[in-house]
């Protein structure tokens, strides 16, 4: 029977260099492989989060948006009514240069416009005495043009206009039409455009002149 001489291999310094720097070779891409698939699911989760946090930003600006426009839409109507409890001596310049005195100060709404289609501003106005209809809103008495902010409308409104007359001073509506919710009160809804069966504010003013807010759950009422 035949001797077998195993022969015995000497690794080199050299060879095992080379064993070394492969052995890291291939430790490497099994860990990249390992990284690329770590970095895709953590794009994936930030794209998720960012869009989720960008919808949320944006329903949100549009939310304020309603209610900053409603507010300031209370303030308007204060507004008039302030000016007509200061309006001590009615008279006012118009763009032609001359006087002409001031019967009352209101709020324009554009009551007949809104049949057609939801507006996005209304006006404050002074009613002079000598133009067109008193106790109403002509063309030429603007005093300053209110544009709502984007993505807010006023969809609904049972005046023309409310005007308040100095001194004390007294409501008068415009073209006044009731309402199955409101008889003797002017109203003026108002709501995100795109919102149409969600909630929206009524601002409701009194013939007293008490001006209050009201969030509503849906159209109809």
């Amino acid at each position: 029977m035949r001797n077998i001489k195993f022969e015995k291999k000497e690794f080199t310094p050299h060879l095992l260099r080379i064993n070394y720097h492969l052995f890291r070779r291939k430790q490497f891409l099994k860990g990249a492989g390992f990284t690329i698939i770590e970095m895709l699911v953590t794009l994936s989760i930030i794209t998720l989060l960012t869009t989720m946090v960008l919808v949320y930003s944006r329903q949100s600006e549009r939310a304020t948006n309603l209610i900053r426009d409603s507010d300031k839409l209370m303030y308007e109507l204060r507004r008039a009514q302030n000016l007509a409890m200061l309006t001590l001596q009615p008279t006012a310049t118009t763009s032609g240069g001359s006087a002409n005195p001031i019967c009352g100060w209101g709020i324009y709404f554009n009551k007949s416009g809104l049949s057609q289609e939801p507006q996005t501003q209304y006006i404050l106005f002074s009613d002079f005495c000598n133009i067109g209809n008193p106790r109403n809103y002509d063309p030429g008495e603007e005093f300053e043009v209110v544009n709502l902010l984007k993505g807010v409308e006023i969809f609904k409104s049972n005046v023309d206009a409310i005007v308040f007359v100095p001194p004390e001073p007294t409501v008068v509506f415009s073209n006044f039409e009731e309402d199955d919710e409101e008889t003797d009160s002017a109203f003026i809804r108002i709501r995100l455009s795109d919102a149409t069966n969600k909630p929206y504010y009524k601002i409701r003013v009194t013939q007293a002149g008490q001006i209050s807010k009201i969030l509503k759950n849906n159209v109809e009422h």
